[in-house]
């Protein structure tokens, strides 16, 4: 092989590998990206179910206690 053929390899390998380079670090970038939104729509969800949660479970507590309430009454009556 020539000078300027070796030379050509040489700046084609070299632009190959620069745009694989690319690639692969936009790849990165990418997956990351996709990993931070994902944690913020984690943290989302976390913060609706928790605000979730304190508005509906302490209105079913209060039902449930009356129910059992009820139901202790009954069961201390004497029965006829």
């Amino acid at each position: 092989m020539s000078g300027p053929t070796i030379a050509l390899l040489g700046v084609v390998a070299t632009a190959v590998q620069g745009t694989i380079v690319t690639l692969f670090w936009l790849l990165i970038r990418s997956k990351d990206a996709q990993i931070a939104k994902a944690e913020v729509r984690e943290s989302e969800w976390r913060r609706l179910a928790v605000r979730g949660a304190s508005e509906i479970i302490p209105p079913l507590v209060s039902d449930v206690r009356e129910h059992v309430h009820e139901q202790l009454r009954e069961l201390r009556e004497p029965r006829s």
